[in-house]
């Protein structure tokens, strides 16, 4: 059947300044404050300037009108820039990723040292709280090494290193650095402390005025240089890198804005509808050739963004292409999304049996392990709701990767929420594991309907609405 298509293009400048692939961006010669800086650009624009790639570094350096400093984004923000090491989401419920337990005054960036990590302190004038010290301290530690029979487990490891060694040690032999998400949690390790300081997995690191956390860094040589220098500005007299900067000085300023007044750009995505009628894939060609690909949708903005263009078009009253899509060879994806477990390469590990995966009369979104003659443990698409017995991921003990079996019969989703609350998650392999029988296994297909709200598009992103 041929439908009509809506697709998206990144075309270039759509208003004057500077355009990115996804920001609009502006230059104020007037000298302000950061955090004057900060208050005009939300009230005239969108924020300071956030920077996530070359392609906006590029754009920002396009606005300037001198060869001075101007304000960014970017900064320190001691109350709402921590985070954990342990990134899994499925590990916190609603708010448990929030609970803190700060000692008095803390955080504090004590003399600007640049505190970006925390460490529990246990003794006779603490009782578990909680204070942000320099990376480069050395304290024994304590590793979160998943759950047992319901109960988390830590394990205090009695070597003093840096917060970026114990963080790599805990990682390599248990799961990651301990992350505490209540009070009960915070005694464990107090008692573990045994009246030592004890690094834990919380930490910190610059943050975009706009809340965003991208990586993206551009600093000049010998940059960041003090704790007390909490604000960063570009220097256009040198390629446009970044410097810390004392707040209070007074700087021009980068502004952006994702919004097109009386256009058809999303905060993302800019669309174009054409009334053409093609299959898909003669859809998905055309859109790669002419613009950039069939239309993405990640939030209700774009879906706002794609009607509205639509509606103004054509009256579209009819069916029309957009990007989602099922790929059998592509899509999987593993139950634990912790980026951390896994080193380069080692999520794309597959053992399929002969002409797997197959999609057996449609919708075999989940994937599992059989075992025996003559299987040998290689894998099979299944429908999520078949009934199986399974195997969790239990951390890793002493090194070695820890797996237990459960024999209960239990949908894919049901068995990935047992695992979730009881132990780390359902099993990613990297190679072959021996001694595993069948389960159902922590591979899942994220394709049209199989998890709520997640989908696989023609340009590699996957959404979520």
């Amino acid at each position: 059947m041929d439908y009509r298509l809506i697709i998206f293009a990144l075309t270039g400048a759509l208003v004057s300044v500077a355009f990115s692939q996804t920001r609009q961006y502006y230059f104020v010669s007037t000298s302000k404050t950061w955090t004057d800086a900060q208050s005009h650009c939300r009230n005239v624009y969108t924020d300071l300037a956030t920077i996530e790639n070359t392609a906006d570094l590029y754009a920002v350096t396009s606005t300037a009108l001198n060869t001075g400093k101007a304000w960014i984004g970017l900064h320190d923000d001691l109350q709402n820039s921590w985070r954990w090491s342990l990134n899994d989401s499925s590990f916190y419920g609603v708010g448990k990723a929030a609970f803190r337990n700060w000692y008095t005054g803390s955080p504090n960036n004590l003399n600007g040292q640049q505190q970006y990590c925390v460490a529990l302190l246990s003794g006779s004038s603490y009782n578990g709280e909680w204070d942000d010290r320099s990376c480069g301290d050395e304290y024994f530690f304590v590793c979160y090494n998943g759950t047992i029979n319901g109960e988390v487990s830590f394990v205090k490891v009695n070597i003093a290193v840096n917060w970026t060694d114990a963080q790599s040690f805990c990682r390599k032999n248990y799961v990651d650095l301990a992350s505490i998400r209540n009070q009960t949690e915070n005694q464990k390790i107090t008692v573990l402390a045994n009246g030592i300081f004890v690094w834990i997995g919380l930490y910190r690191q610059k943050v975009w005025s706009d809340g965003t956390d991208y990586l993206f860094r551009y600093w000049a040589s010998g940059q960041p240089d003090s704790g007390n220098e909490q604000c960063v500005a570009a220097d256009f007299s040198d390629s446009g890198r970044w410097s810390d900067e004392l707040c209070s000085k007074n700087f021009p300023s980068i502004c952006f804005t994702t919004t097109l007044v009386n256009g058809t750009l999303s905060q993302t995505h800019q669309y174009h509808y054409l009334s053409t009628s093609l299959n898909w894939t003669e859809a998905q060609s055309h859109c790669r050739d002419a613009y950039t690909d069939l239309a993405t949708i990640e939030s209700t903005a774009d879906v706002d963004a794609v009607r509205s263009i639509a509606t103004n078009t054509s009256k579209l009253l009819t069916l029309a292409w957009i990007d989602l899509h099922d790929d059998l060879e592509n899509s999987w994806r593993w139950s634990l999304n912790d980026s951390s477990f896994y080193s380069q390469g080692e999520t794309t590990f597959r053992n399929w049996y002969t002409n797997q995966s197959d999609n057996l009369n449609g919708q075999q979104y989940c994937v599992a392990l059989l075992s025996g003659s003559p299987y040998n443990g290689t894998w099979d698409d299944r429908d999520c709701d078949s009934m199986l017995n399974f195997v969790c991921y239990n951390g890793t003990v002493n090194g070695q990767e820890s797996f237990v079996k459960v024999n209960l019969t239990m949908n894919w989703t049901e068995a990935q929420s047992f695992c979730r609350k009881n132990y780390v998650d359902l099993p990613s392999f990297d190679k072959s594991p021996a001694g595993i029988t069948t389960f159902t296994q922590g591979l899942l297909d994220v394709l049209f309907f199989c998890l709520p709200g997640c989908c696989v598009c023609g340009d590699g992103v996957r959404s979520v609405l």
